[in-house]
């Protein structure tokens, strides 16, 4: 098991480690500039290497499963009952069906198929170079079956990493829903406080009760993190949080504060991770990491 922290342990932490013994006020710039700089450690460490016990496998589809809840445009694609089916005619009524002409079940080599790092109704955005593409997609759960070959022919949509592209794509052989292995984004946290007054949209972050939250939820506007779904609690994976501290503390010192020695803390502190964990291979060479 994964040990980890709470956003709010994590920024005492830090905060400590800058002389502080309380918490800052949350509606202030310096607050801001503090939620930045861990932030930015947090994605410093989180990407310096593949590490092995970060990474997830989920069971995944091409397309967004149908709900009532959901607008469809003409021609816009959806999953149903073990099927890809596209919109005939704008916002359909009811849901797709043989019969149903506002909507066409899709063949399969109709099926353009790829996985979006961030597809929206999925719990957990995929990190741009959380991915390894000898080991991406799996027909079955790679956790349980880990000798199984990996589908070969995945790749990146476009220019990667220079187009910044945000999909990958798969083979036309590959099964209507696929296992993939990856790396989540880095978590964030947040000091702005959750407010029953705002209303919030997929990707938000607030702090709520001593923690940080982020919305999965393409809107939420009264859902008290925590109560509600529309939320998924932030935490920290606690081997990391030393060099995240080191890195933290470089990016708020001056030069006569010891940046530099700060920034070769967190980086020695990072070496030493990599060497546990790796040994002798390369940062790139991580197609055999076992998953959490």
């Amino acid at each position: 098991m994964l040990r980890t922290l709470s956003s709010d342990a994590l920024v005492s932490r830090c905060l400590r480690s800058l002389g502080y013994t309380s918490n800052i006020p949350t509606a202030t710039d310096y607050a801001q500039r503090v939620s930045d700089c861990v932030n930015d450690a947090l994605r410093h460490v989180w990407t310096y290497a593949h590490w092995p016990m970060l990474r997830r496998a989920e069971l995944r589809t091409y397309r967004p499963p149908f709900t009532h809840e959901l607008l469809f445009a003409k021609g816009q694609e959806c999953w149903h009952k073990d099927a890809y089916w596209r919109a005939e005619t704008d916002n359909p009524a009811s849901e797709p069906s043989d019969d149903n002409t506002e909507w066409r079940k899709l063949k399969p080599d109709e099926v353009v198929r790829f996985i979006a790092l961030d597809q929206p109704w999925e719990n957990t955005e995929i990190a741009l170079g959380g991915v390894n593409l000898r080991g991406f997609a799996y027909e079955r759960d790679p956790k349980l079956f880990p000798h199984q070959p990996p589908i070969v022919g995945c790749s990146f949509a476009g220019d990667y990493p220079g187009s910044g592209t945000t999909r990958i794509n798969l083979p036309s052989s590959a099964p209507d829903k696929v296992w993939v292995a990856f790396i989540p984004d880095a978590p964030r946290i947040s000091l702005i406080p959750w407010s029953t007054e705002t209303g919030y949209v997929y990707g938000d972050d607030v702090k709520h009760k001593g923690e940080s939250w982020t919305c999965i939820a393409s809107e939420s506007s009264g859902d008290e993190p925590g109560a509600s779904t529309a939320w998924r609690k932030v935490r920290i994976p606690e081997f990391l949080v030393p060099a995240a501290v080191a890195y933290f503390q470089s990016s708020m010192a001056s030069e006569d504060q010891g940046r530099a020695h700060h920034a070769a803390v967190a980086q020695r502190l990072l070496e030493e991770l990599h060497e546990t964990y790796f040994g002798g291979q390369g940062v790139d060479d991580r197609a055999d990491c076992d998953m959490e």
